[in-house]
């Protein structure tokens, strides 16, 4: 599965920057990015793909490069099969002021993870729990990051949603374990068997 991780440390051989009207028609394919993004990010943009989604990148973090000034960060939305994001709001509670006062509320929308996220928000499989039932309408996923000048399009299958995919996850691992269990119980049956046998 591409990613912006894989690109960075990638060779430039490897994945070539595009020609303008390929990426012209890659925009045109997904309308929505350019409304998201907004035209000066487009301007930097040099390679643009569609990749799949298996449950490999529920783990994927945000990819970031720090230099000396300050730190660049790949930027992943969630999004419905529109192209409209989805969002999730959180309370989060702050003093009234920097020293002192009592604790308030404050209501937060969370539209992307960044390497500057939360904990609660730093991966894909974080930011899906984090959504629950919203995670029905989560179809594609963006991905943009300047350091690399490439933007990635996750398409779910038609059938599947982020939620799905997060289930999906929990029966692979259900189905390792009781594979394993079975594993041990036969060699543990095998064992007996051959001590009953000398």
């Amino acid at each position: 599965m591409l990613t912006q991780t894989k690109i960075r440390k990638s060779s430039e051989e490897d994945y070539p920057p595009m020609s303008a009207v390929k990426i012209k028609a890659f925009l045109e394919e997904f309308s929505w990015i350019e409304k998201l993004l907004g035209e000066k990010k487009l301007w930097g943009i040099y390679r643009a793909y569609v990749s799949g989604v298996d449950t490999s990148f529920l783990y994927y973090s945000p990819a970031w490069r720090n230099n000396e000034f300050f730190l660049t960060s790949e930027e992943i939305f969630f999004l419905d099969e529109t192209g409209k994001i989805v969002t999730i709001e959180v309370t989060e509670t702050k003093k009234r002021h920097v020293f002192f006062g009592p604790l308030i509320p404050i209501k937060k929308i969370i539209d992307k993870i960044t390497c500057n996220s939360p904990d609660r928000f730093s991966s894909v499989r974080k930011m899906a729990q984090e959504f629950g039932e919203k995670g029905d309408s989560v179809r594609y996923m963006l991905s943009y990051y300047s350091v690399t000048g490439t933007i990635i399009v996750y398409r779910l299958k038609k059938d599947q949603t982020l939620k799905k995919l997060v289930e999906q996850e929990l029966q692979d691992e259900r189905k390792k374990i009781q594979k394993e269990l079975q594993s041990i119980e036969e060699t543990g049956e095998n064992l007996q068997v051959a001590g009953l046998e000398s």
